[in-house]
């Protein structure tokens, strides 16, 4: 019996400084990204994902996908309906919970 447990996890770290400069050239904005230096480490925390790989064939780049959501919200905060969109994203999360 196989008692392994994998991690559907990324090998590449993306961190939210990435995801902020990421949205802040999407939109054109002239907004700097400031970070604060909290003694964190750098390339922040990894996990073992090699298993996936190994055992299965697979590996995860979320770097496509965060664009993609970065699009997405984008989008909806060009459309002017804060309101609807709020609703609508607090209706997915309850039910996918």
């Amino acid at each position: 019996m196989n008692r392994k447990t994998y991690l559907g996890l990324s090998r590449k770290f993306v961190s939210w400084h990435d995801i902020a400069r990421a949205a802040v050239e999407k939109t054109g904005s002239k907004s700097r990204v400031e970070l604060v230096d909290k003694g964190w480490e750098e390339n922040g925390s990894f996990w073992d994902v090699s298993g996936m790989k190994k055992d299965f064939g697979l590996e995860f780049d979320p770097w496509q996908k965060i664009l993609e959501h970065l699009d997405h919200c984008i989008a909806l905060e060009s459309s002017g309906d804060r309101e609807g969109r709020m609703e609508k994203n607090r209706l997915e999360a309850s039910a996918t919970a």
